[in-house]
């Protein structure tokens, strides 16, 4: 058990800073507070189904990879 004192407090960090993070973005972008900020309404995938439709999303992306590589 000895290793795992050692990793604790990484372990801890690693969650508080990364995982936990990641996590509450991903159950917010599948919200919709556009109409309420207190009472946001679930949309799931709806967020990201509309952004892969967007021509404007598809534009920045291949302006941002052409930045990138350019």
């Amino acid at each position: 058990w000895q290793p795992w004192l050692y990793l604790a407090g990484t372990l801890v960090v690693l969650i508080l800073f990364f995982f936990w993070p990641l996590l509450h973005a991903a159950y917010l972008s599948a919200l919709d507070d556009s109409q309420s900020l207190f009472h946001p309404v679930w949309v799931g995938w709806g967020n990201y189904v509309r952004l892969f439709q967007d021509a404007t999303f598809w534009q920045v992306l291949f302006n941002s990879a052409l930045l990138m590589l350019w």
